[in-house]
């Protein structure tokens, strides 16, 4: 009903469902995105966020081994559910995390499939895993999808 200026990149945001877009939008952007994605089929989102709280005291650098244990055992319960492979994107802000989740799945997805932020950034995928390594010093991570 109002009119909103959409004229600056990235104003009108498509791509994002909640609760990240409005993380994305407070973090980064200042509270000036409007929402833009388009409803979805019940099959393509299920409009829900899970998190999975995975405790460790052991870290190779940024790389929690018992992360790598936990997203190997997500992605084979969605792929045993009959998720394609095609269909999930395995995501880390970190390179190191990014590439050790690649070599555990690594006949489990496709290598174009897991990656930093960076390298999927623009892209689009009906299931995404954020695997968030940690810093060595921290007591516990955090696997998200």
């Amino acid at each position: 009903q109002d009119t909103v200026w959409v004229g600056a990149p990235l104003r009108a945001h498509r791509r994002c469902d909640e609760p990240m877009f409005s993380i994305s939008n407070a973090v980064a952007y200042d509270g000036l995105m409007v929402f833009g994605t388009p409803p979805r089929s019940e099959f393509t989102h299920a409009r829900r966020s899970v998190w999975l709280d995975i405790r460790s005291g052991h870290t190779d650098g940024k790389w929690v081994p018992a992360e790598g244990t936990s997203l190997q055992n997500t992605v084979t319960m969605l792929l045993d559910r009959g998720l394609a492979a095609e269909e999930i994107f395995v995501v880390s802000p970190f390179r190191q995390v990014a590439n050790e989740a690649r070599k555990i799945l690594k006949t489990q997805i496709p290598a174009d499939r897991v990656g930093t932020v960076h390298t999927t950034q623009g892209k689009e995928s009906d299931v995404v895993i954020m695997i968030l390594g940690t810093h060595p010093d921290a007591s516990g991570s955090q696997l998200g999808h």
